[in-house]
């Protein structure tokens, strides 16, 4: 048995640094977030290399801005990834290194290319779990709830749990409304699927 510190690195998109409840903000319940602002770090001054989702993500996975990796916006795919990253910098410290949920690493046309199968090829996220960008294992989602459809594996999960998930994606010919209260059920999200998926590994 190893005596290495699991590390989870929790990203969460387009979420400002005040919206939890534990720093004052009652919009929303987010008592999972006050627990680990509260057993952890909470920090009130970090700085992210850039405010947009991509740039900002690959810099976590490069160590390097933006103008040095090359996803400079949203729709960029650094071509080629600067080397090393983190996950292989952690493989080589001798951990075993794990992405689950949402990635946009990539322009959406290209996370197919990159991960092996065409994004909605739910027989292929069955079977292959990775390596992929320097991780040993994967469990990929890219979509933006109810913008877009479920993808990769997180389709093929969804698919498996509810054959009647479509009624709740309206690109994929359900009644749901594309935009207010979403009926999809917790149990049947993405942040379920990841949690679930997560608990699996450690």
């Amino acid at each position: 048995m190893s005596n290495k510190p699991n590390i989870l690195l929790i990203t969460s998109d387009e979420q400002r640094w005040d919206q939890i409840g534990c720093l004052g903000f009652g919009g929303l319940g987010t008592p999972c977030l006050d627990r680990l602002a509260k057993e952890g770090l909470c920090l009130t001054r970090a700085y992210s290399a850039s405010p947009t989702c991509t740039p900002a993500r690959v810099s976590l996975l490069t160590g390097q801005y933006p103008s040095r990796h090359g996803a400079y916006a949203i729709g960029v795919t650094p071509d080629p990834f600067p080397r090393p990253m983190l996950p292989e910098t952690m493989k080589a410290a001798g951990y075993k290194t794990s992405l689950i949920g949402k990635h946009h690493f990539v322009r959406r046309v290209h996370e197919g290319d990159h991960a092996g199968a065409d994004r909605d090829d739910l027989d292929y996220y069955r079977k292959w779990n990775g390596p992929w960008l320097g991780f040993d294992e994967v469990q990929l989602g890219s979509g933006h709830t109810k913008s877009g459809n479920p993808s990769q594996h997180y389709h093929a999960w969804l698919a498996d749990k509810d054959p009647t998930y479509k009624q709740y994606f309206p690109r994929l010919g359900g009644n749901a409304p594309a935009y207010g209260a979403w009926d999809l059920p917790h149990e049947l999200g993405d942040s379920a699927w990841v949690s679930e998926n997560v608990c699996n590994i450690i």
